[in-house]
């Protein structure tokens, strides 16, 4: 999508073991994590000056725009391909780790666990200020 608040879809793939091509927006290249790839946004605006370009008769115009969505599309298949062509060991074992990583991070027990690890780190923290100014816990 060319904009998503948190990704969801990416997690699902992850879930049964797919990695994503994602665009270089909000959360999407975190999400995707190293198995991914990413590709930059698209720019949308370019089928509006498409559109102007060919009430006006720019032909020109109208092929260099053209040509930046072709180049978007083929930089897309690039990515795509670069996953679909990763042997079968290769995918066997990014498949674990996007199932792994799934379970890890964004299931209920994988979330409480982060949520208990920050709190713990929280308290660590305080903890040491505490020691710094001289008040023991």
């Amino acid at each position: 999508s060319q904009s998503e608040g948190f990704g969801r879809t990416i997690i699902e793939a992850k879930a049964v073991g797919v990695p994503s091509v994602v665009t270089d927006t909000g959360p999407m290249p975190t999400l995707s994590g190293p198995n991914g790839r990413v590709i930059p946004k698209r720019d949308i605006t370019t089928d509006t000056k498409v559109a102007e370009a060919s009430l006006s008769g720019n032909t020109e115009q109208i092929e260099r725009l053209w040509q930046k969505n072709i180049d978007w599309a083929e930089d897309a298949a690039k990515s795509y391909a670069e996953i679909l062509e990763r042997s079968p060991k290769e995918k066997s074992r990014i498949a674990q780790e996007e199932v792994y990583e799934a379970q890890a991070r964004y299931t209920l027990e994988g979330m409480a666990l982060q949520y208990l690890q920050s709190f713990r780190e929280a308290q660590r923290i305080y903890d040491q200020q505490q020691l710094l100014k001289g008040r023991p816990r």
